[in-house]
Parts: C-alpha cells; sequence; structure tokens
C-alpha cells in the first residue's frame, strides 16, 4: 500500500527568514546561517514522518527520509515496521528517476548490511543521489560510521548531523537495546498532591483525568511490554492493552511480577532477558513496591509523573516505600525534559539522577 504524503510538491519556504530560494541555502558548504535552518527545516520533516510508525518498528528504529531537488521535496517515506522497506528505499522508489541529482535527508544513518532487507547504501548511489544529510549515526554496531564511509567512496557528499539531538530522542530504546542488550525502561505514575496512589482501601479509580489517561493508553503503544506488580494486578485487574480510539497496531505484551516462595522477583535477571528477546521498550505502571524496587536498583531510565489536583491524606497508598535513608542534600533527583498540562493535571517527564 502506497503511504499518502502530507507535504505538497511545492517550494520551501521559510517565512520570515531572509530565504530567498532553496537552491541557494542548500550549498555543499553546509555552512552556519539560513541554510542551517533549511537543513533542519527538512529534517525536522523527516522527524514526523518517522514518528508516525511511533510503536510499530521495534526491533528497527524509528526513520523518515525525504527527497529534495531544485528546491521542491519530490518524495519521502517512512519506516512502518521491521521487515519491510525502508524509509530512504520507500523515499527512493517514489523519487524514480528524479532521485539522480537531488538531495536525500534521512534521519538515520542508512544501513550497509544485510538484514531482512538489503542495503540501503546500495539503492542511494544506485539512484544518483548527490548530497546525503544524515540525522544521526546508527549505534548499530554493524553500521556506525560504515555506511556514511560507503556514501563518501561512491562519491556522494554527505553532511551531518542535522538535529542529532531530536532524531535520538525519537530512538531512546533502539539507542539503549542495540548498545547494552537491555530494554529501555519507563516508568509510569499518577499521583496526588500529597504523592498518593490510591485512597486507604486501595482503589485508585481514578486519579487522573480522561486526557492522562488517553496519554497512558499511547506510552502503551509505543511500548513493546507494560509491566505492573502482582498485588496491583490482583486489586486493580488492569487490562494493560492500548485502547485508543481507532488503534489498530500492535498490542505490548503484558507482564505481571511477583514473588515465588517469598523470593522477590529478579528485575536485572528479567529485563536482561526480555532485551534478550528483543524487547527494545517496557512500560512499567507500578504499583509502589515495584516501582520503589526499580528505582533502588537504578533500573528506570525514563519518568512520567502525572499530578492531580486532590489529595487523600496519610492513610492513602504512596508511590514510592523505603528508599533508604535520603538526606535533603543529595536526594533523588529528575531531569525534566517535559512539562505538560492536560486539564487539571500536571505531566513531569525527565530521567532519574
Amino acid at each position: 500500500m502506497k503511504q499518502k504524503s502530507s507535504f505538497r510538491r511545492k517550494p520551501l519556504s521559510a517565512s520570515g527568514g531572509g530565504i530567498q530560494s532553496l537552491r541557494q541555502t542548500l550549498d555543499p558548504g553546509f555552512r552556519r546561517g539560513d541554510g542551517d535552518f533549511m537543513h533542519s527545516h527538512i529534517m525536522r520533516h523527516a522527524l514526523s514522518l518517522a514518528t508516525r510508525a511511533y510503536g510499530q518498528t521495534s526491533p528497527n528504529p524509528l526513520v523518515g527520509a525525504v527527497v529534495v531537488k531544485g528546491g521542491r521535496v519530490i518524495s519521502e517515506g517512512w519506516h512502518k515496521k521491521a521487515g519491510t522497506a525502508h524509509a530512504e528505499v520507500i523515499a527512493l522508489r517514489r523519487a524514480g528517476k528524479k532521485a539522480k541529482g537531488a538531495d536525500l535527508y534521512v534521519t538515520l544513518e542508512p544501513c550497509c548490511h544485510f538484514g531482512k532487507t538489503p542495503p540501503c547504501t546500495d539503492l542511494i548511489i544506485r539512484s544518483g543521489i548527490r548530497r546525503v544529510y544524515f540525522g544521526m549515526r546508527d549505534q548499530n554496531p554493524a553500521v556506525n560510521g560504515r555506511g556514511l564511509k560507503q556514501l563518501k567512496k561512491a562519491g556522494i557528499k554527505v553532511y551531518g548531523p542535522v538535529l542529532e539531538s531530536e532524531c535520538m530522542a525519537i530512538n531512546r530504546p533502539f539507542i539503549k537495546w542495540i548498545t547494552t542488550g537491555l530494554p529501555f525502561v519507563t516508568a509510569k505514575v499518577a499521583v496526588t498532591l500529597d504523592g498518593r496512589i490510591a485512597d486507604f482501601s486501595g482503589d485508585s479509580k481514578w486519579i487522573s483525568c480522561e486526557k492522562s489517561r488517553l496519554y497512558t493508553h499511547a506510552l502503551r503503544s509505543g511500548s513493546d511490554a507494560v509491566m505492573v506488580g502482582a498485588n496491583t494486578y490482583r486489586k486493580d485487574r488492569p487490562r494493560l492493552n492500548v485502547r485508543l480510539p481507532g488503534y489498530k497496531g500492535k498490542q505490548p505484551l503484558p507482564i505481571v511480577v511477583g514473588s515465588k516462595g517469598g523470593k522477590k522477583a529478579n528485575l536485572k535477571k528479567l529485563l536482561r532477558e526480555l532485551g534478550g528477546a528483543g524487547f527494545q521498550s517496557i512500560l512499567v505502571e507500578g504499583g509502589g513496591a515495584l516501582h520503589t524496587e526499580m528505582l533502588k536498583l537504578g533500573l528506570v531510565d525514563y519518568l512520567v509523573v502525572f499530578i492531580a489536583p486532590k489529595m487523600l491524606g496519610n492513610k492513602g497508598l504512596t508511590w514510592l516505600g523505603d528508599m533508604g535513608n535520603v538526606k535533603m542534600s543529595a536526594p533523588l533527583k529528575m531531569n525534566v525534559v517535559r512539562r505538560l498540562i492536560l486539564d487539571n493535571d500536571v505531566v513531569i517527564e525527565g530521567t532519574p539522577c
């Protein structure tokens, strides 16, 4: 099935930027100034294409590509799922003969090895592309700069990275998994203003608002598995699936973590096994005991905290248990990456530090 383009085939422009034509800005010097802005503008569109397959490409990364010629976008593409054509291949096939002498923008260094599909570098070279702008180097040891070297050896001019931090951000799970063999772990929690995840009876429906719960389903859609503790599962019976309106993508694997014979589950071993099975991203939704253990062991890569304007008092259940003797001079911290307002809820995202 052909991918429908959302980008009209018309000259690119930037209002108020003093850019007269794309020809003037896409120069081999890749100089500072308006040219950088235009390269970023096109790469940002490639990023938006890549994220259309959010949660669907594992164990492959998210990748978007755009082919530009004569100041016009002539084709584009994105990788949809593992085993299917890569973004560059889709864009170049759509461009056809027009690709000769054109520029290719791709969010990730093109692959140069045989996997489930042939090397993208071969098609790029055969297509007659004159310049390649890449967002980030592929951290896969089978690539990691080799793709760029092949393109340069074939006489193609290579520039980048362009918007490297943004390109890396959409592929955090892939980067961690391909470099360590471990999945990227996101811990999600919904709490009241006084830090409670349930009332005195264990009832937690609902702390967060409907928009926050929809956001949680979006997080699930981008995860290979959703993990909860056994107590939380027994009390709440969560379905741990994606129930977004119109969603037809893949469902995450539900994982319930409990104890056996009074012995706690070995979380480090579990994550190693999941990584070995190809799981790139795990969403941990609680409860408090599992969140506490994951944070104590340093297994959480990213935190998403929903804070609702409610209070339950000291008899409510807390989301963190015994973390040891934590001093105010050396508290557990989060490097805040993002803040959102969803109706009356505040969402804070970041990395534990």
